[in-house]
């Protein structure tokens, strides 16, 4: 997600290696998690540039599952690293699971799957002559087994999708403003995650003494507006008209129904605060801002 300036956000780290994978399998996925940190993208555009899925992406990283020779190769491609490397280490990855006597699954083009480390197994069952009944109970476990392992699956890519798209920021919102302003000037308000569409979101402005006679803080709302979604961001312009060198602290609330009725509270001069709504409200970092000039 880029930013004001056109920056983008570092790609969230990801767990560590299982360490009963594979040697060869765990130098491919850290191959790949390096590209992936070097290039400072995202599962979507990884997927993209590969013909993939991102729960497809996230089983690589983790070194559940293998690419395909020709996904790995546009990995390095994509992400600027050396693909010779790439291909030299699926090579012996692939190798070493289909000589192994677990099979491992190869996610080739278009997210379809190809069985590359099955062993043989040698079924000694046609030289044995089969009743009805045999042949049947044969097919019964036989269509057991598969919609097991189908369920399995859909489980298993579930909880992936479930762990990516989940939320670990402490507050799903990021303010930006500068530092020192004017009268005027904007506010940019970005979302690392899905806001809470219960929940009413609030700019705040915290002045730390507003009377010489009775000094205490006041808080006042500087805009309202609705949840906003991974990714996406709004602006504000905002006024201020605090005297020279005043410092005010920024930050965004969010509140449940309950806090929103106590914002309605509590009224100070100029349409002010005296107190937030405590234990209904949730808060981002706070932005330190000091008006500078007239």
């Amino acid at each position: 997600m880029g930013n004001a300036n056109g920056s983008q956000r570092s790609p969230r780290p990801l767990a560590a290696l299982s360490a009963r994978l594979p040697s060869a399998r765990s130098a491919l996925a850290q191959e790949l998690r390096r590209g992936r940190d070097i290039a400072n993208v995202s599962l979507s555009a990884l997927a993209k540039a590969t013909f993939s899925s991102k729960a497809s992406i996230s089983r690589w990283l983790s070194g559940t599952t293998l690419p395909s020779r020709d996904q790995a190769k546009r990995w390095a491609e994509h992400c600027g690293t050396d693909s010779a490397e790439m291909l030299r280490l699926w090579d012996v990855a692939a190798a070493v699971d289909t000589t192994s006597t677990s099979a491992v699954s190869v996610v080739g083009d278009g997210g379809s799957t190809a069985d590359a480390g099955t062993p043989t197994v040698v079924d000694d069952s046609a030289a044995k002559p089969q009743t009805g009944r045999q042949s049947r109970r044969r097919r019964w476990i036989t269509l057991g087994a598969v919609m097991v392992l189908t369920l399995a699956g859909v489980v298993v890519t579930t909880l992936l999708s479930t762990a990516e798209s989940a939320c670990t920021a402490a507050f799903p919102l990021e303010l930006e403003m500068p530092g020192t302003t004017g009268a005027t000037f904007g506010v940019t308000i970005k979302a690392d995650c899905d806001g809470a569409l219960e929940r009413s979101y609030y700019l705040v402005e915290e002045l730390p003494d507003v009377d010489p006679r009775n000094p205490h803080p006041a808080f006042y709302l500087k805009g309202e507006f609705g949840a906003l979604t991974a990714g996406s961001s709004t602006s504000m312009q905002l006024l201020i008209r605090e005297p020279v060198d005043t410092q005010a602290m920024f930050f965004v609330i969010s509140v449940d129904s309950a806090g929103k009725r106590a914002l309605g509270q509590n009224h100070v001069e100029d349409d002010g605060l005296l107190e937030l709504p405590v234990g209904h409200r949730q808060e981002s970092a706070m932005v330190w801002h000091r008006k500078g000039w007239e």
